[in-house]
C-alpha cells in the first residue's frame, strides 16, 4: 500500500487558542484501515493509527476491557466494521482480535487476544472517563517498569 503525507500550515485565532500557527500532518494508506505516523513524531515511530475514509478512530477503555494502553495492532491485523446505531446517535466501529499486555499478578507479563473496539474520534469522551488511545505500537519491543 503506498501512502501520501499531506501537510498544511494555518492560523488558529478564537477564544481558546490566540494566533498560535500550527501545522496538521495527514498519513492517507490506500483503502487499509492502518496509517503510519511521520518520521519526525519520535513518540510514535512503529506505531499506527486506524483510519476509514477520512475518519480517525480510537479506542476507548468502556469498548476494551477498561483499559486501551495495553493494545498491540500488528501489522496484518484484520478489521470487521459494525454500526452500532444505540451508541452515541449511531457509529460505525472497527473490531479486530487483537493482542494485550496483560500483567498478572506483579511477576507475569503475557499477551492475551482480545477484541479491540475503535470508534470515531470525534466521538470520544462522552461515556466516563477512562484511558483512550489513537496511536497503537505494531509490537513488543520494550517494557517500561514504573513504580508509583
Amino acid at each position: 500500500t503506498s501512502c501520501m503525507v499531506t501537510g498544511a500550515s494555518f492560523v488558529v485565532n478564537n477564544s481558546i487558542v490566540k494566533s498560535d500557527e500550527m501545522t496538521l500532518w495527514i498519513v492517507r494508506c490506500g483503502k487499509d484501515k492502518k496509517s503510519s505516523i511521520v518520521e519526525n513524531v519520535k513518540n510514535d515511530i512503529g506505531k499506527i493509527a486506524l483510519q476509514q475514509g477520512p475518519i480517525i478512530y480510537c479506542a476507548e477503555w468502556v469498548d476494551n476491557n477498561g483499559k486501551t494502553s495495553n493494545i498491540i495492532i500488528p501489522a496484518n491485523t484484520a478489521f470487521t466494521t459494525e454500526y452500532k446505531p444505540n451508541v452515541l446517535n449511531g457509529i460505525m466501529t472497527l473490531k479486530a482480535e487483537v493482542p494485550a499486555v496483560i500483567i498478572n499478578g506483579n511477576e507475569n507479563i503475557s499477551t492475551q487476544k482480545q477484541t479491540l473496539t475503535a470508534i470515531p474520534y470525534y466521538s470520544w469522551a462522552n461515556r466516563g472517563k477512562g484511558e483512550m488511545t489513537v496511536w497503537f505500537p505494531t509490537q513488543v519491543k520494550d517494557i517500561e517498569l514504573l513504580s508509583k
